[in-house]
């Protein structure tokens, strides 16, 4: 159920809000890598959800799927095909009508992954990993009806520099830029492989 402190107009917009939304647990988007999911075929289960309204199986059409996500009914075939083959979701044929799909599997193992993830914080908590920050964090995070920033999620400070790579044709990856103690750290691993009269070259190496 949607928070009423949180409506979806003040997050997006009425107009945009208009048409309906989708609910996407954020415990799905937190997990979905870690149980070995793409961002495609996140994309792909999120649309297949969005036509879940109860307990009924949903049934969205191959080429509605493909519609949706831009992408061709040869290529959301492959992707449910792969989610099937490792188990994510289950297809129902019915003759002459569309798939039923059946996400219980995604479920189950979607609630052994926030266990774990329950458990791992639990044990960090006990052994005291957790300092005031992380608390803070998480206590901000619950203000924010579990949306977590950037810069909590990456524990910036002023000043800190970020890299921002492209991690899939439609997502981006956000990491901490290194600092210079890392950066010899990783200057460190070479030492030892390049030969004792090796002089660096500035004007040479852009040369190349």
């Amino acid at each position: 159920m949607m928070n009423e402190q949180y409506p979806i107009d003040s997050r997006w917009s009425a107009k945009v809000s208009r048409s309906g939304f989708s609910a996407v647990p954020t415990s799905f988007l937190r997990h979905y890598a870690q149980l070995g999911i793409s961002s495609t075929e996140a994309m792909l289960l999120i649309h297949i959800m969005a036509h879940k309204w109860n307990d009924r199986l949903p049934f969205p059409a191959v080429k509605k799927l493909a519609d949706e996500m831009g992408r061709s009914v040869s290529q959301v075939r492959a992707r449910l095909s792969s989610l099937e083959k490792r188990g994510f979701i289950r297809r129902v044929a019915r003759k002459g009508r569309s798939n039923l799909y059946d996400p219980a599997a995604l479920i189950s193992r979607l609630e052994k992954a926030i266990d774990d993830y329950n458990q791992k914080v639990a044990a960090e908590r006990e052994a005291g990993v957790y300092d005031d920050y992380n608390l803070k964090a998480e206590a901000s995070k619950e203000e924010n009806n579990g949306d977590t920033t950037v810069v909590e999620a990456l524990r910036l400070s002023e000043g800190d520099d970020i890299e921002i790579t492209i991690a899939d044709e439609r997502l981006l990856g956000v990491s901490r830029a290194p600092g210079r103690k890392e950066l010899i750290a990783r200057l460190d691993e070479f030492r030892g492989r390049l030969p004792a009269d090796f002089t660096f070259d500035r004007n040479s190496a852009n040369e190349r």
